[in-house]
């Protein structure tokens, strides 16, 4: 069972921003995304440090973060990852973190983090 801490309230919403330029190029993957005709956008934004934008659509419309939000894979693809923050609870949110989780290699999840609790960081718990 992994261990879960509770928010010590020391974190802001600056402090959950990348503080790094991306590693390489970025990098769009797949068709245009169906929903809104926009790419998909995956960077590697550090060693180990993978992030994707979770875009809204039509069923979600009116979410917490309209426009959509990030979420971040850390680790090494080929062992272990912590994925952090969830999105909001929508299944087409849902399904676009397992896709990016699938074109990560399906790495083992041991953990998952929290930066704070607004909906669309936690909602797709």
């Amino acid at each position: 069972m992994p261990r879960v801490y509770p928010p010590t309230g020391k974190l802001s919403c600056v402090d959950s921003q990348p503080v790094a330029l991306p590693a390489g190029p970025t990098l769009f993957t797949g068709p245009l995304d169906g929903r809104r005709g926009q790419p998909r956008i995956h960077m590697q934004i550090a060693e180990h440090v993978y992030s994707t934008h979770i875009q809204e659509d039509q069923s979600t419309f009116g979410a917490m973060h309209p426009g959509g939000t990030q979420i971040y894979f850390v680790g090494d693809p080929k062992d272990h990852m912590v994925l952090v923050d969830a999105g909001e609870p929508y299944r087409s949110w849902t399904q676009q973190v397992l896709d990016y989780h699938a074109e990560l290699g399906r790495p083992r999840i041991s953990a998952i983090l929290i930066t704070h609790g607004h909906g669309d960081h936690i909602g797709g718990l």
